[in-house]
């Protein structure tokens, strides 16, 4: 009880800032899993000790509530909040899909988080917020369904980031039919399980994509960086954990003439020369090597000739001798260079 008294005095003593000098709020503390209905409609609606008036925060526009115990009634109250622009209601998983349609009386924002949520029941799966808003959203960690995800692309023509990172239950085959948004610049499928070639091929069509990450898409192959390829305004790329992609795959990323950070760490690649070519990644600028990259003392000696990489990761690589590091001395654009864990041996 003591510990919920505090947690209202630390909302109660913002009553100061009515007129709207507050912007933002957080509600992080485990103890508001206990009071989260009660400390939301004091947020939302605050009585004074004057009868008749109300103290309120109309110009909060960020809102986290994360590990909260939010329920659907909770939603309705948090639409006093008239002027959100970003809300946060990460791992609050008491709140299901039922609630999730009070979020349309949000008519101003731009960011949604609602990573860890159970969306399956939610009905229906577009209009949770004002489609001409919406800018950015976090769906990772959910059970969303292709179906799901199919009508939220249609139902957010503007969005530019999208997050289905960690959703165990969406294939790609129901996006194929979808259509997804022109202006969508940055998309993660990372560990996605169930993501094949046939889904990455689907998504290169979005020729706006400028950062790209699948990471642990342990079924994308060669083939699907083949597709990747051709995404030519691509500047992130992350294939960590792909290891069905092999030295080939990984040197199809070459011909993208943008590409600036790129991810190949993990891969389970025995050393290979092969990918000497990275050397030649017009625009490269940090490049993820660790683990078992494939990235071997053949490729760190082209590197070392490289004109623009500045950031060189070779966390936990067992294939590099001192030597390779030594020639990287005449990098001179190299600010950052990793190589814990990396098993260096004399050559």
């Amino acid at each position: 009880m003591l510990l919920e008294g505090l947690v209202h005095l630390l909302f109660l003593g913002l009553l100061p800032l009515e007129g709207g000098s507050l912007a933002t709020l957080r509600a992080v503390h485990p103890a508001l899993r206990q009071v989260a209905t009660p400390l939301i409609r004091s947020l939302c609606s605050i009585e004074s000790t004057d009868p008749g008036r109300t103290l309120s925060f109309p110009s909060t526009t960020s809102l986290e509530l994360c590990s909260c115990n939010l329920a659907e009634l909770d939603m309705m109250e948090l639409s006093g909040l008239r002027h959100l622009t970003h809300l946060d209601i990460l791992g609050c998983s008491d709140l299901v899909g039922g609630g999730l349609p009070a979020l349309a009386l949000f008519q101003h924002l731009a960011f949604l988080g609602l990573r860890g949520q159970n969306l399956h029941a939610a009905t229906p799966p577009i209009g949770w917020t004002s489609a001409s808003s919406l800018l950015a959203l976090d769906l990772g960690q959910t059970d969303v369904a292709d179906a799901c995800a199919n009508a939220i692309l249609r139902g957010h023509p503007r969005l530019v980031s999208l997050d289905l990172s960690s959703c165990p239950r969406l294939t790609g085959g129901g996006l194929l039919d979808g259509v997804w948004p022109s202006a969508l610049s940055t998309l993660s499928l990372r560990d996605c399980p169930l993501l094949r070639d046939a889904c990455i091929v689907e998504v290169t069509r979005l020729r706006g994509i400028c950062s790209l990450d699948i990471g642990m898409c342990e079924e994308v192959t060669d083939e699907g960086a083949l597709a990747i390829s051709g995404m030519r305004s691509l500047v992130r790329l992350n294939v960590e954990g792909c290891f069905r992609i092999r030295a080939p795959g990984v040197c199809f990323f070459a011909r993208l003439p943008t590409l600036e950070v790129l991810d190949i760490s993990r891969g389970r690649r025995e050393p290979d020369d092969a990918l000497a070519p990275l050397a030649a990644f017009p625009s490269l600028v940090h490049l993820h090597g660790g683990g078992s990259s494939g990235v071997s003392d053949g490729v760190l000696s082209g590197l070392a000739r490289h004109s623009r990489l500045s950031s060189l990761v070779l966390d936990g690589n067992p294939n590099i001798s001192d030597d390779s590091l030594a020639a990287l001395v005449s990098l001179t654009t190299l600010s950052s260079l990793a190589i814990r864990m990396a098993c260096l041996w004399a050559s």
